[in-house]
């Protein structure tokens, strides 16, 4: 019908009739801007009329960016939750890193600037920074660096940055003198679940606060002759 108007995700278009199987329609710039699809229909007027069934346009004309992800490391041997940041990234159909062991699933609730994704790192996987290229059904992302694959703490040797006995309190001070216990603060890095400090062969008890802290706890003696 020569009134009728085309809509696209309920916006109406400036229409044109040519004839009674055909109309032409123009969508905004506004509506192209962001990969995704647009729901088309054509709307007759009252009397009568009504809505035609909705038929899928995609828009798929800027190729997806990447300018983060968060968290940027995992641990061989893992699954981390991720996201990435960028523009374009609705439609996503692909994350490939390079090298082998490292491939991501699609997660749900992305949008055109965050996506995000569950990244599995196998057993066998190298240590190094990874690049990763986004991929829509606009093209490919530019390869983005990076993700950095970790080995776990267990293969890495612990180090002792500092040590750092007590400056207050009257029970620390003055327990050397009378053989109770003194509590030390190890600080270092690559501290595993279950890392123990000891001193001269003898184990300390041992809280791990992180990866680069321990407090350790041990009788007089054993400091006082370290």
């Amino acid at each position: 019908m020569p009134a009728s108007v085309v809509f696209a995700s309920g916006e109406a278009l400036s229409t044109t009739f040519i004839d009674a199987t055909q109309l032409a329609a123009v969508i905004p710039a506004n509506l192209l801007a962001q990969n995704g699809s647009l729901a088309i229909t054509v709307v007759n007027p009252a009397p009568g009329g009504g809505v035609s069934t909705a038929q899928t346009f995609v828009v798929g004309t800027v190729p997806p960016s990447v300018s983060g992800i968060s968290p940027a490391s995992g641990v061989i041997n893992t699954t981390v939750p991720a996201v990435i940041t960028g523009a374009n990234l609705a439609g996503t159909t692909s994350v490939i890193f390079s090298g082998s062991g490292v491939s991501a699933t699609i997660g749900t609730g992305g949008t055109s600037t965050s996506l995000p994704v569950t990244i599995t790192i196998a057993p066998g996987a190298a240590d190094t920074l990874r690049t990763f290229i986004v991929t829509t059904s606009a093209g490919a992302s530019a390869p983005f660096s990076g993700f950095q694959v970790t080995p776990p703490i267990s293969s890495l040797t612990p180090t002792i940055n500092a040590l750092i006995a007590p400056t207050s309190g009257l029970s620390q001070a003055v327990a050397p003198y009378f053989g109770g216990p003194v509590t030390l603060t190890v600080n270092g890095t690559n501290f595993d679940v279950g890392a123990v400090a000891s001193i001269a062969g003898t184990d300390l008890a041992s809280t791990r606060i992180g990866v680069t802290q321990l407090i350790a706890t041990g009788p007089a003696s054993v400091m006082t002759t370290a």
